[in-house]
């Protein structure tokens, strides 16, 4: 999916069951260094509680918002 590109950008993913989450990437997660070996991403937004990750797998649409 190639998530690295998304890193320090503004998002808005919508996950495999339909629920919007809009915030900025953090973190990128090599496939090597994840359980399972897929890549990753760390949603941060001060209106949640702690950082979300987000393993590709679980992304059905990612996109660049300003």
């Amino acid at each position: 999916m190639k998530l690295r590109k998304y890193v320090g950008k503004n998002v808005k993913i919508i996950d495999v069951d339909g629920e919007e989450y809009v915030g900025k990437i953090g973190d990128y997660i090599w496939p090597d260094d994840n359980e399972p070996e897929v890549e990753a991403v760390i949603l941060d937004n001060p209106e949640y509680a702690n950082p979300v990750q987000f393993n590709a797998t679980d992304i059905k649409s990612i996109e660049i918002i300003s």
